[in-house]
């Protein structure tokens, strides 16, 4: 096989995404359609929107591939960025910063004053004056888009939402992280269309890697693509930043393979611990933790048939809605990072007798550790003990030896464990954790029937099973629907 070529792009980890330097998926296409129109033709036509999507989920490309495709369809795109407003300062000011960023919006656009004089409305009127004085000066509809809305302070944001509201422009799209907040009236109020840009689906995933094989030659295992969306979630960031970990961190040259993918990710949840703050960042508070319940102990469904708060862990990125219910192993492996050291779980038993001789991990000492150390969790919502057994069993395990990934259902979590790799081959283990509520019983039947569909031949399994009467972690063997036999601590 011979060696892959240097590619003449890369995939993007910083800033917005160019397709002349990076790989990419058309973002515009992405959008989905707004009432029966496709967004660029809704826009054309004068009709306004709101734009969401979670943090590096590809809004900021999305505004400006919107601008290029408007402009080529005869309107002027006036793109205007909401970074940088401080949350004190005075109205006035800001308002004054958004005509001068109108102003540097409008430089080389057909009709524009640019360094000219403009015509200047009062207070509170200045943006809207000034775009009425531009739109009569060019037979081109005006399109403005706002990215980053939600960075500026409410007042701002209100004032800014008004003038567009009130202004000649054609039609606006307001980009941002969750919905609408503030004042509003008119075409841009309460009532304004939201559209939310989708997660990367498998098509998506296999394009964007696609272009990487054309361009070097360097082939995936189909596997090793399935195997990426499970760890992101299709999150544009994660998808692009573990493609960047596998060929610029690991230095793979030749076919890719799911333990590679498995590395990769690893090496992604170490590298960027700042980064997966941001996904769980403004989800500590009462609302926050509702938010996320439903991802580590599946006791709510998720989506419109779920508790509103939920919205909030989906503006995040933390999970996807979009055809299926998903959460990316890397996202939830931030959740419960971050709730962990929210509860102060700090695991002081040394790992070193959980190894086996030949540097593999020994998966039933693990689990002994863990009854041997257990104390009540703290009672944060009711998923505080959750937390602390898997953070127990992270810490018992080399850095980043843990995938966690959601089965939603009654009160469960199941992870996959993928262990270090011993000689050739990966060890692999299947650890499901589920909560009783109430007086319910405990749910053994259906956690060993979880285990026994999602282990591999070879394989091992244990069952944690929390909420017992007895408060005492007691330690068995049971036998699987298939007769292997599972570790069980019940607790």
């Amino acid at each position: 096989m011979r060696a892959a070529a240097e590619p003449l792009r890369r995939f993007a980890i910083h800033g917005p995404c160019d397709g002349d330097i990076h790989y990419a998926v058309d973002p515009v296409a992405r959008l989905p359609r707004v009432g029966d129109r496709s967004a660029l033709e809704r826009l054309l036509e004068g009709g306004s929107f709101a734009m969401q999507a979670p943090p590096a989920g590809g809004r900021t490309t999305t505004v400006h591939a919107l601008a290029r495709q408007l402009r080529e369809r005869g309107a002027t795109p006036v793109v205007l960025d909401a970074h940088g407003f401080a949350a004190d300062a005075p109205l006035v000011r800001a308002e004054v910063r958004l005509l001068d960023q109108l102003r540097r919006a409008a430089r080389g656009e057909p009709g524009s004053p640019g360094h000219g004089p403009w015509r200047i409305g009062g207070p509170w009127q200045l943006l809207a004056v000034a775009l009425d004085d531009w739109s009569r000066r060019t037979d081109r509809p005006l399109v403005a888009l706002v990215d980053e809305l939600d960075r500026l302070p409410p007042p701002v944001r209100g004032l800014l939402r008004a003038q567009l509201g009130a202004s000649r422009v054609r039609a606006v799209v307001l980009g941002g992280v969750g919905g609408l907040r503030g004042p509003g009236s008119g075409r841009l109020g309460r009532g304004l269309l939201r559209v939310r840009l989708p997660a990367f689906g498998a098509r998506e995933i296999a394009g964007l890697y696609g272009q990487h094989v054309v361009a070097t030659g360097q082939l995936f295992a189909e596997a090793a693509l399935r195997r990426v969306g499970r760890w992101t979630g299709g999150h544009p960031w994660l998808v692009c930043a573990l493609a960047r970990e596998l060929f610029d961190g690991l230095g793979l040259r030749g076919p890719v393979h799911l333990d590679d993918i498995d590395r990769a990710a690893i090496r992604l949840l170490e590298a960027w611990p700042a980064w997966f703050d941001r996904f769980v960042a403004g989800l500590d508070d009462p609302a926050g933790r509702r938010a996320v319940r439903p991802l580590l102990v599946g006791d709510a469904p998720l989506g419109p048939g779920g508790p509103g708060d939920i919205e909030r862990a989906r503006d995040r990125g933390l999970v996807t809605l979009d055809g299926e219910r998903a959460v990316g192993g890397l996202q939830l492996a931030a959740i419960l990072r971050a709730h962990a050291r929210a509860a102060g779980v700090q695991v002081t038993v040394d790992p070193s007798p959980c190894r086996r001789p030949d540097g593999g991990v020994d998966l039933p000492r693990v689990i002994n550790a863990l009854a041997t150390g257990w104390r009540p969790g703290p009672a944060d919502d009711g998923f505080g003990p959750v937390v602390w057994a898997a953070a127990h069993i992270e810490g018992l395990l080399p850095p980043g030896g843990v995938m966690w990934q959601a089965a939603y259902g009654a009160r469960q979590l199941v992870g996959r464990i993928d262990l270090p790799l011993v000689g050739r081959r990966r060890q692999q283990a299947v650890v499901g954790i589920k909560r009783r509520g109430g007086d319910e019983p405990h749910p053994l039947d259906r956690g060993l029937a979880e285990l026994d569909r999602r282990m591999r031949p070879g394989a091992e399994g244990a069952l944690i099973l929390l909420g017992g009467r007895s408060g005492r972690a007691r330690l068995a063997w049971e036998a699987a629907p298939s007769g292997r036999e599972v570790l069980v601590l019940r607790i």
